[in-house]
């Protein structure tokens, strides 16, 4: 993404310049950084307005309004994605349409009234399918798990991430399969099935450690030192808990 933005940068060729701007930020939030994607955001400003320029305005607002989502700014996530959803609309852009909704369900499984993200999740599985988009579907599915997990539906919600985890599993997508895996870990933590718990969290934090990811390497053995504090162990406990705060 930076080599691309820098010969676009040279050409110069503005299209290609927002197609890598928009990478390099998508980049950023698939890493969970934030702050950096809408600082880089900030920097660029708005692409251009015209119609044929509403593909790019919808990205940008749907990478901000993700960040947003990310950051817990689930207000602010709501109004971007809402310009999102009337740039892709302009655009007639199916897939960005797609991505939007799955988006907007996710902010609003956060709200008060989770179980209404549902038709949004169930329209993008739809529309995952006139896509041929399998990455799209797996994300779909596993927020309807994440869904049922908030509403505390944690028996509900395991079929829904394995799900999930099969179809990341078919693209190799290793840290959304990882992502899925924390939360299924969390959904048997719940249920009180401690060793199904570990196992998954363990599964999860093998994959992040070699990513190199310390932000949920953290958060992973911090949890797993919950198992073993529910489950009694609390040498083990305080090892894991230890081993998570050497982390920060």
């Amino acid at each position: 993404a930076k080599d691309g933005l820098r010969r676009a940068e040279r050409a110069p060729n503005s299209v290609f310049e927002w197609r890598f701007r928009l990478l390099k930020v998508a980049v950023k939030l698939g890493q969970r950084k934030m702050g950096q994607a809408l600082n880089l955001l900030d920097s660029y400003g708005d692409p251009p307005a015209g119609g044929e320029w509403a593909q790019y305005r919808g990205r940008a607002f749907l990478l901000r309004g993700y960040a947003l989502y990310l950051s817990n700014r689930y207000s602010d996530a709501q109004y971007w994605l809402s310009r999102a959803a009337e740039a892709a609309n302009l655009a007639r852009s199916a897939s960005l349409s797609a991505e939007v909704e799955l988006r907007r369900g996710a902010v609003i499984a956060m709200g008060p009234h989770p179980e209404d993200a549902r038709h949004f999740f169930d329209n993008v599985i739809e529309a995952s399918a006139r896509l041929h988009d399998t990455y799209l579907e797996a994300n779909a599915t596993g927020n309807i798990g994440r869904s049922l997990q908030i509403k505390g539906h944690f028996d509900e919600a395991i079929p829904w991430f394995e799900q999930a985890r099969k179809l990341f599993s078919e693209l190799g997508a290793n840290e959304s399969i990882a992502r899925t895996d924390e939360n299924i870990g969390t959904s048997y933590f719940r249920l009180g099935e401690y060793d199904n718990a570990r196992s998954h969290y363990e599964q999860a934090l093998a994959v992040f450690e070699k990513a190199g990811n310390r932000n949920e390497q953290q958060l992973i053995i911090g949890n797993i030192g919950s198992v073993f504090y529910e489950a009694g162990d609390y040498d083990d406990a305080a090892a894991f808990y230890k081993r998570a705060l050497a982390i920060g």
